[in-house]
């Protein structure tokens, strides 16, 4: 399926690259308005999503409460992040028209999107006690990742993706020669022979079975 976006027709795999890429804002309206029924919640750490036409999921993180929650989490450790913040500005936006949410670039109507269902998802925690909130990420309806269950030794090496707060994080301990966070060593001790984990590449999410 092909959208029009300022006059260049893309697909559905652009579009979602684009908008993971560039970040979207979502009013507030949407939030408001949406947000009983469906799964489109402000804070950033619910992972919300929506669906294009032709079912291809996209994530969905407003930018301004992913600026808020940056700030929220101020620390020497997390400081570098924020020359960042400067350049998180996009054209892309998520807004209700005719009282449907749609994908909109630079104000012009792109195509109209389908939010899921509202889930009890992110208020469960785990037999131990660990949030899922902060540490799983709900793709769609069908997909569950569990991102960081042990440290990313591309971040301890000194290159984590730019866009990742937890590789931000895990680059600075082992910069300071600290120990990782409690519970990712004793995830890393318990790694089952099979399991699922979510990367990222060229802005497009995959799970990959190792």
């Amino acid at each position: 399926m092909n959208f029009n976006v300022a006059g260049e027709t893309v697909d559905s795999v652009e579009l979602k690259c684009l908008v993971i890429s560039r970040g979207l804002k979502i009013d507030r309206e949407v939030y408001q308005k949406c947000g009983k029924d469906y799964r489109i919640y402000p804070n950033a750490l619910t992972c919300n999503s929506f669906k294009l036409p032709d079912n291809t999921i996209v994530m969905a993180t407003g930018l301004g409460f992913h600026l808020s929650t940056l700030s929220s989490m101020f620390s020497w450790d997390n400081l570098k992040l924020f020359k960042y913040m400067n350049d998180m500005t996009t054209d892309y936006r998520l807004s209700l028209v005719d009282g449907a949410p749609t994908l909109l670039y630079k104000g012009e109507a792109v195509t109209p999107v389908e939010l899921f269902p509202a889930s009890e998802f992110f208020k469960q925690k785990t037999s131990s006690g660990m949030p899922f909130m902060g540490n799983a990420v709900l793709q769609g309806c069908d997909w569950v990742a569990f991102q960081c269950l042990w440290p990313c030794d591309y971040a301890i090496a000194g290159k984590p993706c730019q866009f990742c707060f937890s590789g931000g994080q895990f680059e600075a301990l082992a910069k300071r020669h600290k120990p990782m966070p409690f519970r990712l060593q004793a995830a890393r001790a318990r790694k089952p022979r099979s399991f699922f984990r979510a990367s990222i590449h060229s802005d497009c999410w995959s799970l990959l079975s190792t």
